[in-house]
């Protein structure tokens, strides 16, 4: 079992996440492309809390077809925008295998 290295502040937890995610390489993996930090753009929330003022621009791979699925508050579930309901199998396979093959990559990949 592979234990990462203590980070003494939440910014080295955050620039240990963008180093892994710039060396992703995989089909199955949206691609980093750039980080910008600048001053002048508004702040986002990336899903941690950080101690001090923070704007970054997160410059990601344009990933063709949308959205995969949706919630939809009415019946409480996800659907498909682009299928109108439930995903066909065929399509739920190979995202599904697409899925299983970037963790794959993932997690055998050593960073």
């Amino acid at each position: 079992m592979k234990i990462g290295p203590k980070f003494k502040t939440a910014f080295d937890k955050l620039q240990q996440e963008i180093s892994i995610m710039k060396q992703l390489d995989h089909p199955s993996i949206v691609k980093l492309i750039e980080v910008i930090d600048d001053p002048n753009s508004i702040n986002m929330f990336i899903g941690i809390l950080l101690p001090f003022p923070f704007n970054l621009l997160i410059v990601m791979e344009y990933v063709q077809g949308g959205q995969l699925l949706e919630w939809d508050e009415n019946t409480k579930s996800f659907s498909s925008p682009t299928y109108k309901g439930f995903l066909p199998e065929e399509k739920l396979r190979a995202t599904f295998n697409g899925i299983i093959e970037g963790l794959d990559y993932c997690t055998f990949s050593s960073f």
